[in-house]
C-alpha cells in the first residue's frame, strides 16, 4: 500500500467518530482529491447532502480547494445543500511527507434549524430608534451591536470564500448590502464591518465611495 493511501485510511475512523460527537446534525466526509469524480472514500451515516462513497466533490469544496491549498485548514464556509439546507462547512487539508494534498477531511453541521431561530430572533430584536430597554437588562447600545452583527453575518452568509480570501470587488458587495441595509448610519456599525471584512476605515470609505 503507498503512503498516500495508507495515510489517507487512518482518517477513516475519524469520519464515524467526529459524526457521533457532533450528532445527527453532522456529516464528515474524507476526499482523494486526486479522484475528482469519485472522491468521496469514506462518508459518515448522518448524511446531509445526499452523497455517497465513490460520489464526487461538491462545487464548493472543489472551490475551497482552489483558493486554500497553501492553508491548512478552513472553517466556516456557508454552502446551501440539494436540500436547502444552510450548510457550514469546515475542511482540514491532508498532506502526506512532502507536503503535497493528497485529501481533504470535510466537516459539515446542518444549521438550518439555528438560522430559523436567528430569524425569529431577528424580529424581536429592538428596531433601531427604539428607546425601550428589553428585559434581558441589556441597554440599547449592545442591542444597536447585535443588531449590526446579525446583519454583517447575513450577508456574509451568501458567500462560500472567508473575508480573508475576498477580492476587493466582493468586499465591496458586501459592503454594497450593508450600506443598502444602513449599518454604517448605527453607531459602531463602520468599525464592526471592518473588522469582520478585516480592512481599514479608509479602505472602507474608499469602498463607499467607489460604489456610490
Amino acid at each position: 500500500m503507498d503512503e498516500k493511501r495508507s495515510l489517507l485510511n487512518s482518517y477513516i475512523p475519524l469520519v464515524e467518530f467526529l459524526s457521533q460527537v457532533f450528532g445527527s446534525y453532522c456529516e464528515v466526509v474524507l476526499h482523494d482529491v486526486s479522484e475528482a469524480q469519485e472522491s468521496i472514500i469514506a462518508i459518515s451515516e448522518n448524511n446531509l447532502t445526499g452523497r455517497k462513497k465513490g460520489g464526487t466533490m461538491s462545487p464548493v469544496a472543489q472551490k475551497v480547494l482552489e483558493l486554500n491549498k497553501d492553508q491548512d485548514y478552513v472553517i466556516n464556509n456557508m454552502e446551501k445543500a440539494l436540500q436547502g439546507k444552510d450548510i457550514r462547512s469546515n475542511t482540514f487539508f491532508i498532506k502526506d511527507s512532502s507536503g503535497k494534498m493528497i485529501g481533504m477531511l470535510c466537516v459539515n453541521l446542518d444549521i438550518s434549524a439555528p438560522l430559523a431561530l436567528r430569524r425569529i430572533l431577528e424580529d424581536l430584536i429592538a428596531i433601531p430608534g427604539t428607546t425601550t430597554e428589553p428585559s434581558s437588562g441589556k441597554s440599547f447600545s449592545s442591542n444597536l451591536e447585535d443588531y449590526v452583527r446579525l446583519i454583517i453575518n447575513d450577508a456574509l452568509k451568501n458567500t462560500s470564500i472567508s473575508p480573508t480570501r475576498m477580492t476587493p470587488n466582493e468586499k465591496k458587495a458586501v459592503i454594497k448590502q450593508l450600506n443598502e441595509k444602513g449599518v454604517f448610519r448605527i453607531k459602531g456599525g463602520v468599525s464592526e464591518v471592518c473588522l469582520h471584512l478585516q480592512i481599514s476605515e479608509a479602505t472602507l470609505y474608499r469602498y463607499l465611495k467607489d460604489i456610490k
